[in-house]
C-alpha cells in the first residue's frame, strides 16, 4: 500500500483507528504500554507515506488523526492519550525542503500540547529555503535562539559591521523586549489609544491595566503600565544568567540584582554591555597589530579615512588598557580614570588634559546612542588624545 498512490481502503483506516479506541479506552489499565506502541504505530505510518511520496495515503491518515484527537474527552476518569506526529518526520520534511508541511505538522503536535520540533529549527530552516535572505543575515538568525542573540555564536563570524548590526537590531537580554514593548504600549497613553494597551493586557492576562482601561482613566493607565515595568525589570534582575552571562556582567557588576528597581538603569546597562563588545570587536578586527603597536600613525591613518569614531573607540580601550597595565587601576573605565586624573594630573596645570580624557570616555559612550549624543568633540580633540595617549603608552614600554 505505501508503494502505490492509492490510499488505505477505509475499512482497513476504519479498523486501524477502532483498534486505537479500543485500547484508548483501556489506556491507563495493563494493557497501556500497548497502547502507546500503537499510537506511534500509526504517526510512523504517517512518517512512511511521506517517504514512499503516497499523498493520498498522508492526507487520509494525516486526517484521521486530527479527527481521532479532536473527539471530546471523557467525562469521568482520566482523559486518553493523544496521537502525535513524530519529531523526526518534521526533521525529515526540513532536509527534503518540505517547509509549509513542516509547519503544518508542527502546528498539529501544537494545537494538542504534544511535543514537537524546536521553533528555531523550524525557523532557520524556512529562512534558507527564502532565496532573498542574504548569508549574512542568514548567519545573524542562526545566532538567535528563543529571541535571544547569542554572543558567542555571533563573534565567530568575524564581520565587524555584521556584529554591530546584529547587537543593535537583536536583544542580547529578554529584558531589552520587554522594555521596548512596554515603553511602546506607553506611547499610546498621552493620544488614548486604548486598542493595543486592550490587546496587551488580554493577553498578559494584566487585570488591573484591564480595569484601568475600562475606567479610561488616564494617569490610572499610566500607573499600571509602570507598575507592569517595574515587575518586569524585578523579575528579569532576579532570573539567574545562562546566556550571554560574561557579557552582561561587566564594570565590575557581579549580578543584575542592583538594577532591581531601577528599569532605565538595566536598560542603559545592557546597551552599555553591547557598546563594550562592539568596541572590543572594532579594535580586535579591525587590527591584527597588538595594543603596543596602536601608535600615532595608525591612529593619524585612521582619523585620514574618516573613521574618527572607530579612533575614538581605539583610544578609549588602549587607555583603559594603560590604566589597568600601568597603573594597577580597578573598577570599571570611569573609576579607574577619575584616579588616574586624581594621582598623576594637577586640576590647575592638566585642567585640558583631565577636560578632554573625560569628554573622550563621554564620547565614546554616546557614540552608539545618536538621541543622547551631545557631548563636543573635535577633530583636535582627537589628535590631543592620540598625542597623550601613545605618549604614555610608549612610556609604559619603557
Amino acid at each position: 500500500l505505501l508503494a502505490t498512490a492509492s490510499p488505505i481502503p477505509q475499512h482497513a483506516l476504519d479498523f486501524l483507528f477502532s483498534k486505537t479506541e479500543v485500547l484508548r479506552q483501556n489506556a491507563y489499565n495493563h494493557e497501556a504500554k500497548q497502547h502507546y506502541l500503537w499510537r506511534c504505530g500509526i504517526s510512523y505510518l504517517l512518517e512512511c507515506a511521506l517517504q514512499y511520496k503516497n499523498e493520498p495515503l498522508f492526507e487520509q491518515i494525516y486526517a484521521r488523526m486530527e479527527q481521532y484527537n479532536s473527539e471530546p474527552q471523557p467525562q469521568e476518569g482520566k482523559p486518553y492519550p493523544l496521537i502525535s506526529v513524530r519529531v523526526r518526520t518534521l526533521e525529515l520534511l526540513l532536509e527534503k525542503g518540505k517547509i509549509d508541511t513542516a509547519k503544518r505538522l508542527h502546528t498539529f503536535n501544537l494545537t494538542y500540547n504534544q511535543p514537537s520540533i524546536d521553533e528555531d529549527v523550524l525557523r532557520i530552516a524556512a529562512l534558507r529555503a527564502n532565496a532573498d535572505i542574504s548569508a549574512d543575515e542568514l548567519t545573524v538568525q542562526e545566532c538567535i535562539h528563543k529571541g535571544i542573540l547569542h554572543v558567542d555564536e555571533l563573534l565567530r563570524c568575524n564581520k565587524v559591521t555584521l556584529i554591530q548590526s546584529a547587537l543593535e537590531r537583536f536583544p542580547i537580554h529578554p529584558f531589552e523586549t520587554i522594555y521596548a514593548d512596554l515603553k511602546a504600549l506607553a506611547a499610546h497613553i498621552p493620544q488614548k489609544q486604548w486598542g493595543a494597551l486592550l490587546r496587551y493586557a488580554v493577553d498578559q492576562e494584566e487585570r488591573d491595566l484591564l480595569n484601568a482601561l475600562i475606567s479610561l482613566n488616564e494617569s490610572r493607565v499610566e500607573n499600571e503600565c509602570t507598575k507592569i515595568l517595574n515587575q518586569a525589570t524585578a523579575k528579569s534582575c532576579k532570573k539567574e544568567l545562562f546566556v550571554n552571562k560574561k557579557y552582561l556582567l561587566l564594570y565590575g557588576i557581579s549580578s543584575l540584582s542592583r538594577f532591581e528597581n531601577h528599569a532605565e538603569q538595566l536598560i542603559q546597562h545592557i546597551l552599555s554591555c553591547k557598546q563594550q563588545i562592539i568596541s572590543v570587536q572594532l579594535l580586535r578586527l579591525k587590527t591584527e597589530q597588538p595594543l603596543d603597536a596602536l601608535n600615532e600613525a595608525f591612529f593619524e591613518a585612521e582619523l585620514e579615512k574618516g573613521n574618527s569614531e572607530t579612533v575614538i573607540i581605539m583610544l578609549y580601550i588602549r587607555l583603559e588598557e594603560i590604566l589597568k597595565g600601568k597603573f594597577h587601576y580597578e573598577g570599571d573605565f570611569s573609576e579607574m580614570l577619575q584616579a588616574y586624573c586624581k594621582d598623576r594630573l594637577d586640576e590647575d596645570d592638566d585642567e585640558q588634559t583631565i577636560d578632554t580624557l573625560h569628554r573622550l570616555r563621554k564620547k565614546r559612550n554616546s557614540i552608539f546612542r545618536a538621541e543622547n549624543d551631545t557631548v563636543a568633540f573635535t577633530t583636535e580633540d582627537i589628535r590631543f588624545c592620540i598625542a597623550y595617549i601613545c605618549k604614555i603608552g610608549k612610556e609604559e614600554q619603557q
